[in-house]
């Protein structure tokens, strides 16, 4: 890991549209689509930060990430001279998400696919190999494979068809073959219910494709591993500046609070999040809970977005 120190990041006006319809909201790692609300500004300060020393100084070509931070990535950067299959990664190739609707990037146009079994509206993802061909897809209850089959032990997540990030796909550092599948619950539940005896749950479950003849299932005990009650339905990833790690990233229901776990080639780190304290608090009470959280990917800077008609960068 790198060493790490105090920062800030300095504030910026944002001005998004409102979109008025519904959208389905399909999340990976590597792709995502978002709703944002009318924006405000956030004095936004973060615990730590990289040393200087750890950071990319030249463009790496092959990994999604803008690595000298010069706005420019992979072979969209002019340090790079690469073919199109080394610069363009295809593991969010294929989207399935709504009901039973899917997207297949893989010829260079998005070409409608309708064979997903998929049917939710809000939070979904689905991840694909290096080549491009689909691994498995998730509403964060329930796992199904390439083949469109429901995962052996792919049922019973924690997740929820009403939750705005409801699964976030991390492949594990350093394997080919596992992932972990992050899943918050339905914030109303927490309103509308008894605060002391409903807790919205942020949890993780680990997917190995070696099970099952290659077909991949939910790995026997790690399903539905507790890593905090009280989250917001907001949880997104964002490359640690090593270029290996992954840090997850949720935020705190009732407070203002940032919870931020690392995810290393040893798995995930559930006792030691690093913890944030910026912003609003998002109150109990308010709709505040729903909307998405995203990281831009040199991981200099997060976009909020809440339910109740806010959004901060």
């Amino acid at each position: 890991g790198c060493a790490e120190e105090p920062y800030n990041i300095n504030i910026f006006d944002l001005l998004v549209t409102n979109l008025l319809d519904s959208l389905t909201i399909t999340d990976t790692f590597f792709l995502t689509t978002s709703i944002l609300q009318p924006v405000t500004d956030l004095p936004w300060q973060l615990d730590t930060i990289c040393t200087p020393a750890c950071l990319q100084t030249f463009e790496i070509c092959n990994n999604n990430l803008d690595d000298d931070g010069d706005g420019l990535f992979d072979c969209l950067d002019t340090e790079c001279s690469c073919t199109e299959d080394q610069c363009a990664p295809k593991q969010a190739n294929i989207w399935y998400f709504g009901k039973n609707a899917g997207l297949d990037f893989n010829s260079g146009t998005p070409v409608a696919v309708t064979d997903g079994k998929m049917d939710t509206d809000e939070g979904c993802s689905s991840i694909c190999d290096a080549a491009g061909k689909l691994l498995f897809y998730t509403d964060g209850i329930f796992v199904w494979n390439k083949n469109h089959q429901l995962m052996t032990n792919g049922s019973g997540l924690n997740g929820d068809p009403s939750s705005t990030q409801s699964s976030v796909l991390i492949q594990k550092p350093g394997s080919q073959g596992v992932y972990y599948i992050f899943t918050t619950n339905d914030g109303f539940k927490i309103d509308t219910l008894k605060p002391a005896t409903i807790k919205n749950e942020l949890m993780y479950s680990e997917v190995d494709m070696a099970l099952n003849g290659g077909l991949g299932d939910i790995t026997p005990g790690k399903k539905n591993i507790l890593l905090h009650n009280l989250t917001c339905e907001k949880v997104t990833g964002v490359r640690h500046c090593n270029n290996t790690d992954v840090w997850v990233v949720s935020h705190d229901y009732g407070t203002d609070l940032f919870r931020s776990f690392l995810v290393t080639s040893a798995g995930v780190n559930v006792t030691q999040p690093k913890i944030s304290k910026a912003g609003s608090k998002i109150d109990t009470g308010s709709n505040a809970f729903g909307g998405q959280l995203k990281a831009y990917m040199n991981g200099k800077k997060l976009a909020m977005a809440n339910y109740d008609g806010r959004a901060f960068l």
